[in-house]
């Protein structure tokens, strides 16, 4: 598992795994970290919105032995869109975990962690249903500089 931190770019991949078998419409994304909310106004209560963990990315890109194979932009914007519309009662209850809450029941604040699938946010994912051997995966994420579409 790789940390981000606070980087706008984040090169998810490791060298030593290129023999592995690997199903991309079954991978996940896992996000953790800690909501905290600075300059409150009296009285509000924020929560992490629906879709959060889309919102939190500008661009989002798989290469495929360094061949870019599916790129994402303006993630949150897209993915919502998608899931709105192709999206049944049944998986938007499972994909609560990945942060998908029509009800914004989410956390108010503190520890946070949702597991996203990556078909939920890139196309290739969804659409590629093989395994793949002996190849090397790279997801590249880059950051938003803030997290005011998230709230």
């Amino acid at each position: 598992m790789r940390k981000c931190g606070k980087q706008s770019t984040c090169k998810c991949s490791d060298k030593k795994q290129q023999d592995l078998y690997t199903l991309p419409h079954e991978n996940f994304l896992y996000i953790e970290g800690k909501f905290t909310v600075q300059n409150r106004l009296d009285g509000t209560i924020l929560r992490l919105g629906n879709n959060c963990v889309a919102f939190m990315f500008d661009e989002i890109r798989y290469e495929l032995d360094g061949v870019e194979i599916d790129r994402n932009r303006n993630v949150g914007i897209t993915s919502t869109l998608k899931n709105y519309t192709t999206l049944s009662p049944n998986r938007a209850l499972i994909l609560t975990n990945g942060g998908w809450d029509i009800a914004y029941q989410r956390v108010v604040e503190g520890d946070f962690n949702f597991c996203m699938p990556l078909n939920m946010l890139l196309g290739f994912c969804e659409d590629y249903k093989r395994v793949m051997i002996n190849a090397r995966h790279e997801l590249i994420l880059i950051r938003l500089r803030n997290d005011n579409n998230c709230v």
